[in-house]
Formats: structure tokens, sequence, C-alpha cells
């Protein structure tokens, strides 16, 4: 990283105990009143607890809320340094035409752009409230993942396409359903974040020189981006992963920068799904079930190895799914696949079937999920409000109701109130 003396003649100073505009954040992402609209839950409770998201008032998370340059530039920031610090950062001149020495977002911008992370437009300014498109931020998630601009050619004409592919290469996109070329809201620039604490960070053992061509510096000599390794076991707090042709581990994001964030991997959730145990300074986070590699909802009774191996539905090849394979059902382990029953063996219409792989792309977990769906129309709400005023609490009993129409199986649709 670049000397922060150096760049447009900014000093930041760790001056103040807090920025000019720092929301409080919430240690739990459970706390935001609008957190039933998080998409992705597990990204934004975790970043949450690490301190490198929060509110955008300090109460609602605002997931649909486009993210702006300026606070692209604060999360940045946040990752590489901690909250504490960000917060500190000040800058005594402006950094850009349009970014005020005290505004609230200039320590950070002046920090990333030292760290050459972001840039302005050319023509002196930085525009802190325009939108973020995804591939923009993923390329500041590249840079400061440690990859080169001008080597990875992220700047120039195909600045754009080159970074999509560098970041799925990456990872940065994982679990995301938005094209990168759109303005991101808040809960994809957490999502995007989140992958890059659990990317790898690299290096270049020779970064080569620099030839200018017309405006664009084309970078040559250099040698390939390599992940950077340690041998220390210990200091394997996101993955165990190692290095190809290599006994050395390889260094997350996280594992450097956020000491004290822990990902468990291997434990099962309360389905048996396959999941991750988060946790932040020893405190639990949550454990996340992992995407499954395959799933289909049956539409019609059918045993467990045609849901598996049918062209109708996952079209696994027999030798693909081991026969110790673990079968859960609804949390409930059965037991290994060669050794159900026919009896165990069906899934019915309405049931999610679930496969897991291993690395051998082998199928060695698979869920099954029944759901019975009930169905409310209406409840007496004068009813309700005088039981409620009287300090009762009020019940609602369904009647069940056996119909071939609903795939989930039966539903409710009579109820007596209380």
């Amino acid at each position: 990283m670049k000397n922060l003396k150096k760049v447009l003649s900014l000093v930041l100073a760790l001056a103040m105990a807090l920025s000019l505009m720092t929301a409080a954040f919430a240690a739990d992402a459970s706390d935001y009143k609008d957190y039933s609209k998080v998409t992705y839950k597990e990204a934004v409770d975790v970043m949450t607890a690490a301190g490198i998201f929060n509110g955008g008032d300090g109460n609602n998370f605002n997931p649909d809320a486009t993210l702006t340059r300026e606070q692209a530039a604060k999360i940045i920031t946040y990752m590489l340094v901690g909250q504490e610090k960000a917060d500190k950062l000040t800058a005594t001149i402006a950094p850009y035409a349009d970014v005020a020495a005290n505004r609230w977002s200039a320590g950070a911008i002046a920090y990333c752009t030292d760290a050459g992370i972001i840039a302005g437009d050319g023509n002196g300014r930085f525009n802190p409230t325009a939108p973020v498109l995804g591939t923009q931020f993923a390329k500041m998630l590249l840079v400061a993942l440690g990859y080169d601009p001008k080597i990875e050619q992220l700047v120039g004409n195909s600045w754009a396409i080159n970074t999509a592919k560098l970041a799925a290469s990456a990872g940065l996109d994982k679990g995301l359903d938005v094209s990168l070329s759109a303005a991101l809201t808040r809960e994809q620039a957490a999502q995007m974040a989140f992958n890059a604490m659990k990317a790898t960070l690299v290096e270049y053992e020779d970064k080569g020189g620099d030839i200018i061509i017309g405006d664009i510096p084309i970078n040559i000599g250099a040698s390939k981006a390599t992940p950077v390794t340690s041998t220390n076991a210990d200091k394997q707090t996101i993955s165990k992963d190692k290095a190809t042709d290599s006994n050395a581990y390889t260094v997350q994001f996280a594992e450097k920068y956020c000491e004290d964030l822990v990902a468990k991997e291997g434990t099962d959730d309360a389905f048996g799904h396959p999941a991750t145990e988060w946790k932040y300074d020893g405190s639990k986070i949550g454990t996340y079930a992992d995407d499954a590699d395959n799933s289909v909802v049956m539409d019609k009774t059918k045993s467990l190895k045609d849901s598996l191996t049918s062209s109708d539905y996952m079209n696994y090849d027999n030798d693909d799914v081991l026969d110790s394979a673990k079968v859960y059902f609804n949390g409930y382990e059965l037991g290994e696949y060669k050794n159900l029953k026919s009896a165990d063996t069906y899934t019915g219409a309405g049931d999610i079937v679930e496969a897991y792989e291993n690395d051998d792309d082998e199928v060695d977990t698979i869920v099954i999920s029944r759901y019975v769906a009930a169905q409310i129309d209406d409840v007496d709400e004068d009813l309700s409000s005088t039981y409620t005023k009287k300090g009762a609490s009020v019940s609602v009993t369904l009647t069940k109701v056996d119909s071939a129409t609903i795939p989930a199986g039966p539903y409710y649709d009579d109820y007596n109130s209380e």
C-alpha cells in the first residue's frame, strides 16, 4: 500500500474520536426494524456483526436503497482498517473538488484513493452520491484483495468485462441474482463484500513495468497473481484450503483484516443441510445452510433414487450418488442411502429434495424437506380487538382439509376464532 503522505497532498489524521457522521452499529442485524425485508441474511448478519455495515439511520438497514460511491469507500475502509480507525480518518484538504475536507466520507475517500482502490472522473471530481455499479464495487474489492488494476487490465476500454470475469473467478458474485452492470443495493453490496471477506488474497512476485499507449498505461512483464499463503494453522479461521502444489494455507481477506471473524464449516443446521457457523469475537452470529448443488421440487410421488437419477429431476448417474450418502428428512437422519428401505425412499408431491456434492462431484448428503401449507383467509378483527383489550390472547383453530389440488399436500382453510 502506498504511503498515505503521497496522495493529493492529503494528510490523513487520526484526530477525531468519531467521524462527522457515524451511525450506531447494530450488534445483531435482527435488531434492524426492516430486517424482514433483507434477502441476503447471512451476509447482512455477518457484516453487521463485524462492524462493516450498519443501518442507514441506525434503526433500519434499508436493504433496497442504492449504494453510493462514498458509502462504498466507507465500507472498503471499514474492511481494511476496522470501524474504529476508519471513523477517525479525516482529510485536512478536500480530496476532490466535490468532496469537502469536512464531509463525513472525506477520510475514507482519501484513504481509498491513496490505496489505488478508487479514482475520480478525470476532471477532479468524485461524484460521491452517484450510484455504484456492480462492476465498480467489484473492482474496488479486487484491488483490496491485492489484484493490480493495470496488470489485470481493470482500466481502459475493457475494464468492465475484465472486472466481471475476474470477480467471478474470485467468487465475488456468488449468491448474487443481479447483473454486475446494474447499480447495487445495500444488501447486494453486503453480499459482495461478504464474498470478499472469504476470498483469497493475492500477490505478485514481479509487477513488471508500464508503457503508455495513448492515455492508457499498459503493464508488461508482470508475473501472474498467486495466493498469499501462511503455514500458521491457527490463523486459518475462514478456510483451510491450501495453495496448488503447496502445503501452505491460502490466506483469506478476513484472516488478515478481520481476525475476530471465524467460520466453522462442516456443521449441520436443524434440517440436516451442510452449513457454516459464524462467530465474531467469540459470540455466535448464526448457522447458515450452504447452497445445494442440485435441488428439485417434486411434482409427484417418486422414489428417492428416481428423484436423484431421473432426467425429469436431478439427472445424476447412479455412480454420482455415494452409497454412504447421508439422508435427512425434515432434520431427522434416516441413515445411509444404501441402507434405506423402500418405504423410506419415497418423496411426495411438494417435497423439496436437495443434493450436496463433495469435492469429487459425488453426492454425499441428501436433504428432504416436507412442508404443509396453511391458509387463513380472514380473522374477525373486532373479536381480536375485544380479546386484546381484555388482556387475553387470541388464538385461531385450523381445520385440516385434504386436497389434491395443492402440490404441497394438505392445507387448512376453515378456522374458528376463540
